[in-house]
């Protein structure tokens, strides 16, 4: 194996399922959203099929270090919330692969990443540096982590308010339904009502006769 050729392995956990962590990452066009750090361009540059495959997307990235890298990344494949395979083109040229799978309410997510860097800087000074780029692709992955994360944490909060919405709805919503006149007797169903203004009626046909 060439000192510019990488086999980076991350793995992350997350207490939710599947289908949200696939959500995120099957969008690339989203990555400069919650990834920002890392992601700072996404365009398509080939659509693919309505699945998505075939699709390119090249990306304008960085790490911790003071460069960046534009490279593209194909889709070859996908299984819905479960694997996503890519192939990088560019300043990185190699394959990526997207595993999820869920282990109760926990999902473990598992990007294997192996390229070989094309970049001039990173090419040429692998055999010195290589601990150092290794450690740049580490930090650039928790910062996916974290943006993953923080979307999960921010659908939650979005849950939350819409129950709290229905349940306030539910509390303001009148016991008692409305008459036909538009008045609510508390306390009274509408037949009671009804029934009460009988006594009256009959008064008024006694005082007539």
């Amino acid at each position: 194996m060439a000192s510019h050729d990488y086999h980076l392995v991350t793995r992350w956990r997350f207490q939710t399922s599947a289908e949200a962590v696939f959500a995120l990452i099957s969008r690339p066009l989203e990555f400069p959203r919650w990834w920002g750090s890392v992601y700072l361009k996404a365009e398509v540059v080939e659509k693919g099929d309505a699945a998505g495959i075939d699709r390119l997307v090249h990306f304008v990235t960085k790490g911790a270090l003071p460069y960046r890298l534009r490279w593209g990344a194909r889709t070859l494949s996908m299984v819905p919330n479960q694997r996503i395979d890519i192939r990088a083109s560019g300043d990185f040229e190699g394959d990526g692969i997207w595993l999820l799978e869920e282990d109760g309410i926990f999902v473990d997510v598992i990007f294997d990443w192996r390229v070989r860097a094309e970049k001039t800087l990173i090419r040429q000074f692998s055999w010195l540096f290589r601990p150092l780029f290794k450690s740049n692709h580490r930090w650039a992955m928790e910062q996916g982590r974290r943006g993953i994360e923080r979307e999960l944490a921010s659908q939650q909060i979005g849950r939350e308010g819409v129950k709290v919405a229905h349940v306030k709805a539910l509390a303001e919503k009148p016991l008692v339904p409305a008459l036909s006149g538009g008045t609510v007797m508390s306390g009274m169903k509408p037949a009671q009502t009804a029934g009460a203004a009988q006594p009256a009626k009959a008064k008024g046909q006694a005082a007539g006769r």
